[in-house]
């Protein structure tokens, strides 16, 4: 692989460690500026990889995890949904086409290998990540609406 080539593969348990390193320099940073230590970040992402409907891919370049898309696939009417909830790019890596590649691949692979018909997201209403997704192919759904909560003892 000459310098600078990438290389999509699916995601595994095995990836987690690397992932958790992109996933700490991403979202610690602005504009989401979380507060992830690499230990916080390997447990979600152990979490994701255990799952029996988890999926993802990851590119790779010169050796090197740069970029992961993760998710969980979920059953439907007419085939099955995936639920995007990780897509993250090193740094200095974003704004190469990375991301949008990976997320390619990644939906291809799941139409062809598990019959998806649709993806989604959950983003921050009015950010950088939904204006993103929306010039993407994305929408904002008419007819869903996220609620949470606390969890009290």
């Amino acid at each position: 692989m000459a310098a600078g080539d990438l290389l999509f593969r699916e995601a595994t348990a095995a990836d987690v460690e690397a992932a958790a390193e992109v996933f700490v320099a991403c979202f610690s940073r602005p504009p989401w500026s979380e507060p992830w230590s690499h230990g916080a970040a390997v447990r979600r992402l152990k979490m994701f990889a255990a799952a029996p409907s988890f999926r993802g891919a990851v590119a790779i370049e010169e050796g090197r995890v740069v970029a992961l898309a993760l998710g969980q696939l979920e059953g439907w009417t007419e085939g099955n949904l995936f639920l995007l909830q990780e897509l993250c790019v090193l740094p200095e890596r974003q704004r190469a086409g990375i991301g949008e590649r990976l997320l390619a691949h990644l939906l291809s692979e799941l139409r062809r290998r598990d019959d998806v018909v649709r993806a989604y997201l959950l983003t921050d209403a009015g950010g950088a990540a939904e204006s993103h997704f929306l010039g993407r192919g994305f929408r904002r759904s008419d007819r869903r609406v996220v609620l949470s909560r606390a969890v009290v003892g």
